[in-house]
């Protein structure tokens, strides 16, 4: 009798907890229906927001509930350097993009040629349109220190820091003449200007000149650019002259005087000449 009783009580104590655990479950889940309301389904909150870093062309997005530029870099383990600019400021509040830019200075030398002066001179003792050099001409240097900025790997700017003057040039020293006047055997000529040339001769071939007439000695071909048409000159060696006639082969300073025979042509070959630009009548 007394064993039923025990047995009795221990199953009536089993189906107590069971009741009791089976109430409260059924509590926690009326809790839960309340929270849920009529929307039947339960939104976990999240109030952060993503933005883009871009750091030389790559971009990192993270999602972030930081205010400030610097602190949504910190999570994202960027470091910006001493030079680096950030966009926007690091105090300022992120945006929805952040650039960072790699800024790097360096320091660049660089030596630089100066030119020299060309300084003219008349001079008396030169025929006018003759030029002699008297002092070479030597060009200086300099050497130019720069601070370079790089940014993202580009040069950005270069800034001069200091000038250095290595070397001075030296100027160029040119001696013009003014003479017009020069002596060949018993006279006197008055000249315009004087050039020296490379002259050749040539003969008869049995047509006429560019200007339409005969060629005949004391006409010469020319290069019209350098001495125009109808210009009469004295040539060292030849004589008076007058340019009528003009020739393929005949450009820049370059004549060919006219000789009657083919003999005289090669007596006088090729030769540099002075000639002599007298004023136009």
């Amino acid at each position: 009798m007394k064993i039923r009783r025990c047995l009795f009580l221990c199953l009536l104590a089993e189906m107590l907890v069971i009741t009791t655990a089976y109430s409260l479950a059924n509590i926690e889940k009326e809790k839960m229906s309340q929270a849920v309301g009529t929307a039947g389904a339960i939104e976990i909150a999240h109030n952060g927001k993503d933005i883009a870093i871009n750091v030389v062309g790559e971009t990192l997005v993270v999602n972030t509930t930081s205010p400030l530029v610097k602190d949504v870099l910190q999570e994202a383990q960027i470091t910006v350097g001493p030079n680096d600019r950030v966009v926007p400021g690091l105090d300022e509040e992120a945006a929805d993009t952040i650039k960072v830019i790699r800024v790097e200075k360096i320091n660049v030398t660089e030596e630089k040629d100066i030119p020299f002066e060309i300084e003219r001179r008349n001079d008396g003792n030169l025929l006018k349109g003759q030029q002699q050099i008297m002092q070479q001409g030597k060009k200086g240097l300099e050497k130019n220190s720069y601070e370079v900025i790089l940014e993202d790997g580009k040069m950005a700017a270069k800034n001069l820091v200091e000038r250095v003057l290595v070397k001075k040039p030296v100027s160029q020293i040119v001696l013009a003449g003014t003479s017009q006047t020069v002596s060949r055997g018993n006279q006197t000529i008055n000249f315009e200007k004087s050039l020296t040339v490379s002259a050749t001769a040539y003969t008869h071939t049995g047509q006429n000149t560019y200007t339409g007439i005969a060629p005949k000695v004391g006409i010469i071909a020319v290069d019209p650019k350098v001495i125009p048409l109808g210009t009469r000159m004295y040539i060292d060696g030849y004589g008076y002259a007058t340019a009528m006639d003009i020739g393929g082969s005949i450009k820049g300073n370059r004549i060919d005087v006219f000789f009657d025979t083919k003999e005289e042509c090669m007596k006088w070959g090729r030769k540099k000449v002075q000639v002599f630009i007298l004023a136009r009548e």
